[in-house]
């Protein structure tokens, strides 16, 4: 093969590379300092070890968005320390998850996708008519569980305890996300009996995977109401 054509793939062969890799940088991490993936936001594309000297600042994310590809570890402390979660799709709401709300002060970016021009779509806030969330209606009080993730597909309503998801038509293991109405707090199980891994819920949460109790294993629940 001539030499001039060797160096013409080979040149080629490299540019591909490059464009690969700015492909993937440019799909990003997006904090967020408001739950629903709303308010002031920045988006990152390398780890960075202390949020404080960022435009976002230190112990102020309520909420991020990874996009395909991506994959984000939030720190609790500076440098890489203290609790952590990982994430690798959004989560409207870090309350619910280890890492915790107001708290993330460091992050790890890893991305490894071909999505290039990724942006994190706007989201409407509670009651803006996005994803399947429904409303309360008056007097209605206690927990929507979802099979889906961001209040889709088939739910169920529960208003009292569940010792076994097992006995319900909604089943054990199969929620996604969760809809809590004001003034009640839901404690999801991972075990029949109030057993096992839990986590509180005072408001929705889209995707339950980012939780301590996780995603396709809740098996019973709590619910209390003020």
């Amino acid at each position: 093969m001539p030499a001039k054509h060797l160096r013409t793939l080979l040149i080629a062969g490299l540019a591909t590379a490059a464009l690969s890799a700015a492909d993937a940088r440019a799909q990003g991490v997006t904090l967020f300092r408001d739950r629903d993936l709303m308010g002031p936001r920045q988006t990152f594309y390398d780890d960075v070890p202390d949020l404080k000297y960022t435009q976002i600042g230190s112990r102020r994310a309520s909420s991020i968005a990874v996009s395909p590809g991506c994959t984000a570890i939030v720190y609790e402390y500076p440098n890489y320390r203290g609790r952590s979660t990982p994430f690798r799709d959004d989560d409207n709401n870090l309350r619910n998850t280890s890492v915790g709300e107001d708290t993330a002060s460091s992050l790890r970016v890893n991305c490894r996708g071909s999505h290039p021009g990724w942006r994190p779509e706007e989201h409407a806030p509670h009651g803006g008519g996005g994803g399947g969330w429904g409303h309360w209606e008056s007097g209605q009080r206690g927990a929507i569980l979802y099979r889906d993730r961001d209040g889709e597909g088939p739910r169920a309503f529960f208003d009292r305890d569940v010792p076994d998801l097992d006995r319900t038509r909604f089943g054990s293991r199969m929620a996604s996300s969760i809809d809590v109405s004001p003034g009640c707090i839901v404690t999801l199980y991972e075990l029949p009996g109030y057993r096992g891994r839990s986590t509180d819920f005072r408001e929705r949460d889209n995707n339950l995977k980012n939780t301590a109790v996780g995603e396709d294993t809740v098996s019973s629940l709590r619910v209390r109401c003020r």
